[in-house]
């Protein structure tokens, strides 16, 4: 896909965080599109993510959202254009499910913060999307940690931005859950947001992915679509594995996956 202006669109960057350096050359997200961040853990792609969103700030180079350098963009700004479903979803387990889900309209409720008959119709859109409606009024402590992530999905929804970024979105699910929810982002995209997502199954990148980027050591490996990623070379290079490809739907599809050696894990 091509557009005059990308939605995220990252030039040199570099970003330090203790020993672990992130140093990404070019990357870019269309609108429309689904594109997937893959590597083992300690790679860097939760690090990434969270340079994206503005949580971290980089040392060098440049992220542009829309053409517009991300460090001059106002952090209410950035709520309006992008949400992030985060790999720890940490909101206090007093709230119930649709209390929580309201905090993804904060950025359009103005500077009073009052509720407005499209926020509640937004909020609820999103709690039914995320199939939530029954557990609306369950504190959010009651809940499953699957059902959890379907709330920081639900909240990213009710945010209603173009650019959408997923850090394992479909952790703790259950593997109809896990369908589901990928299908989900991809919809999202097919309605013209630009959705930015790290997965750690290679398998669900190459069958929702519209491109691939494979991290290793902080440094990009390879990026391209799912067929020209998923190498048997490159995935030797990023995750120490060899494996059978195979195709299903004319996309590649990992079998018999076997280490070449000892990969320790690290935090991402």
């Amino acid at each position: 896909m091509t557009s005059s202006r990308s939605a995220i669109e990252i030039r040199g960057l570099r970003l330090r965080r203790g020993g672990f350096r992130l140093r990404i050359d070019s990357l870019r997200v269309e609108p429309g599109e689904l594109v997937v961040l893959i590597g083992r853990n300690g790679a860097g792609k939760s690090t990434l993510l969270n340079a994206v969103g503005g949580q971290l700030r980089a040392d060098r180079g440049r992220i542009d959202i829309f053409s517009r350098p991300l460090s001059g963009i106002s952090v209410r700004r950035r709520a309006l254009q992008m949400a992030a479903i985060p790999q720890e979803f940490e909101i206090p387990f007093a709230f119930n499910v649709r209390e929580v889900v309201e905090f993804g309209r904060a950025p359009h409720m103005g500077y009073f913060g009052r509720m407005r008959s499209g926020d509640r119709r937004a909020v609820s859109a999103a709690l039914a999307e995320c199939d939530l409606d029954r557990l609306a009024g369950r504190p959010l402590g009651e809940l499953s940690g699957g059902q959890r992530r379907r709330v920081a999905l639900a909240v990213a929804l009710a945010q209603d931005t173009p650019i959408l970024l997923a850090d394992e979105p479909s952790a703790h699910m259950d593997v109809a859950r896990i369908s589901w929810c990928w299908s989900l982002l991809l919809d999202r995209a097919r309605s013209g947001s630009a959705v930015l997502a790290a997965a750690h199954d290679l398998n669900l990148a190459a069958a929702f992915a519209d491109r691939i980027y494979l991290i290793g050591g902080g440094r990009l490996i390879s990026a391209g679509d799912p067929a020209s990623v998923l190498s048997r070379q490159n995935l030797a290079a990023g995750f120490g594995v060899t494996a059978q490809l195979e195709q299903l739907d004319g996309r590649p599809y990992l079998t018999r996956i076997n280490p070449t050696r000892h990969a320790a894990d690290g935090d991402d």
